[in-house]
């Protein structure tokens, strides 16, 4: 999927018709995120997401801790990107299949979360506290601007899913994949 593909998904998101193709299971918008938690697994984040049709499904990007050889820390390596699941909402979970990574269904998860972010805290109403949220090095950081903006649990959760949508967004343009 290219550029104009990816602006087609979000696009006919935004229009309420179907987001994906059959193997991502015809998620159909606007979606819900029901829940969205981290683990302490070393960081796997997973969630629930609604469809228009009220089907649910659970999703995580692998977070998991993974220990590297010594050959690949004397090299340097850069660790490869994590992928996301469908169907469950940690990797380890029973029906978790993984997304291929920078992959057409892993763009239409993206594109379906974004478009829930985007009606929850609407980029020309939320930009500053979106880019601050960002910004934030540590979850104190993060308790702190959500509690000075009063942000409703749903918001935070919008919050936080912004910036895990973004900064896969920026590690795909890095690596010259899709968009």
């Amino acid at each position: 999927m290219n550029a104009i593909g990816l602006l087609v998904v979000i696009a006919i998101c935004a229009t309420t018709a179907a987001v994906a193709d059959p193997p991502l299971g015809g998620l159909i918008c606007p979606c819900e995120v029901t829940s969205f938690d981290i683990y302490l697994d070393g960081g796997t984040l997973g969630g629930r997401i609604v469809d228009a049709n009220g089907i649910s499904w659970g999703f995580c990007l692998d977070g998991r801790m993974q220990v590297m050889s010594s050959a690949a820390d004397e090299e340097h390596v850069p660790p490869k990107p994590r992928a996301f699941f469908l169907g469950a909402e940690h990797p380890d979970h029973l029906g978790a299949r993984p997304l291929d990574i920078y992959g057409d269904e892993e763009l239409s998860l993206l594109a379906a979360l974004h478009s829930w972010v985007e009606r929850v805290l609407p980029l020309d109403q939320f930009k500053t506290a979106r880019s601050e949220y960002r910004a934030c090095t540590n979850a104190q950081q993060r308790q702190d601007l959500l509690r000075s903006h009063e942000f409703t649990d749903e918001q935070a959760r919008a919050l936080w899913i912004d910036s895990v949508v973004q900064w896969r967004r920026e590690s795909i343009l890095k690596a010259g994949k899709h968009e």
